[in-house]
Protein backbone atom coordinates (compact mmCIF):
# COMPACT_ATOMS: atom_id res chain seq x y z
CA UNK A 1 0.00 0.00 0.00
CA UNK A 2 1.31 3.43 -0.96
CA UNK A 3 0.57 5.11 2.37
CA UNK A 4 2.33 2.39 4.34
CA UNK A 5 5.35 2.79 2.07
CA UNK A 6 5.22 6.57 2.46
CA UNK A 7 5.15 6.22 6.26
CA UNK A 8 8.14 3.90 6.11
CA UNK A 9 10.05 6.28 3.84
CA UNK A 10 9.28 9.31 6.00
CA UNK A 11 10.30 7.34 9.08
CA UNK A 12 13.67 6.69 7.45
CA UNK A 13 14.00 10.38 6.54
CA UNK A 14 13.19 11.38 10.13
CA UNK A 15 15.89 8.96 11.28
CA UNK A 16 18.35 10.94 9.17
CA UNK A 17 16.97 14.42 9.83
CA UNK A 18 14.81 14.27 12.97
CA UNK A 19 14.55 18.04 13.13
CA UNK A 20 12.73 18.46 9.83
CA UNK A 21 9.36 20.11 10.29
CA UNK A 22 8.28 18.97 6.83
CA UNK A 23 9.03 15.30 7.47
CA UNK A 24 7.24 15.31 10.83
CA UNK A 25 4.27 17.26 9.46
CA UNK A 26 3.78 14.94 6.48
CA UNK A 27 4.17 11.84 8.62
CA UNK A 28 1.37 13.29 10.76
CA UNK A 29 -0.80 13.86 7.70
CA UNK A 30 -0.34 10.31 6.45
CA UNK A 31 -0.76 8.83 9.93
CA UNK A 32 -4.02 10.76 10.33
CA UNK A 33 -5.27 9.57 6.93
CA UNK A 34 -4.56 5.96 7.89
CA UNK A 35 -6.35 6.27 11.24
CA UNK A 36 -3.27 6.52 13.47
CA UNK A 37 -4.53 9.69 15.11
CA UNK A 38 -2.26 9.43 18.14
CA UNK A 39 0.90 9.46 16.00
CA UNK A 40 -0.57 12.30 13.95
CA UNK A 41 -1.36 14.27 17.08
CA UNK A 42 2.15 13.73 18.40
CA UNK A 43 3.74 14.90 15.15
CA UNK A 44 1.45 17.91 14.81
CA UNK A 45 2.08 18.89 18.43
CA UNK A 46 5.82 18.66 17.81
CA UNK A 47 5.79 20.90 14.72
CA UNK A 48 3.50 23.41 16.45
CA UNK A 49 5.93 23.59 19.36
CA UNK A 50 8.56 24.83 16.89
CA UNK A 51 6.28 26.94 14.66
CA UNK A 52 3.23 27.90 16.74
CA UNK A 53 1.85 30.39 14.23
CA UNK A 54 1.71 28.04 11.26
CA UNK A 55 -1.96 27.92 10.30
CA UNK A 56 -1.60 24.65 8.37
CA UNK A 57 -0.09 22.90 11.40
CA UNK A 58 -2.78 24.27 13.72
CA UNK A 59 -5.54 23.28 11.30
CA UNK A 60 -4.21 19.72 10.93
CA UNK A 61 -3.87 19.43 14.71
CA UNK A 62 -7.46 20.63 15.11
CA UNK A 63 -8.80 18.08 12.61
CA UNK A 64 -6.96 15.28 14.38
CA UNK A 65 -8.38 16.35 17.74
CA UNK A 66 -11.81 16.46 16.09
CA UNK A 67 -11.29 12.92 14.75
CA UNK A 68 -10.55 11.80 18.31
CA UNK A 69 -13.76 13.42 19.58
CA UNK A 70 -11.85 16.10 21.48
CA UNK A 71 -14.07 18.92 20.22
CA UNK A 72 -13.28 21.72 22.73
CA UNK A 73 -9.55 21.28 22.14
CA UNK A 74 -10.09 21.25 18.37
CA UNK A 75 -11.97 24.52 18.57
CA UNK A 76 -9.09 25.95 20.59
CA UNK A 77 -6.80 25.40 17.59
CA UNK A 78 -9.20 26.79 14.99
CA UNK A 79 -9.27 30.35 16.30
CA UNK A 80 -5.49 30.86 16.24
CA UNK A 81 -5.27 29.16 12.83
CA UNK A 82 -7.94 31.44 11.38
CA UNK A 83 -6.32 34.53 12.87
CA UNK A 84 -3.18 33.64 10.89
CA UNK A 85 -5.05 32.49 7.77
CA UNK A 86 -8.72 33.55 7.57
CA UNK A 87 -9.23 31.34 4.50
CA UNK A 88 -8.99 28.13 6.54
Amino acid sequence: DEKAQALEDIGLAIGIDGGSLDFRYWRGVIADETGDHETALSDFSWVISLDPENAEYLDSHAWTLYSLGRFPEALGDIDPAQSVDPDL
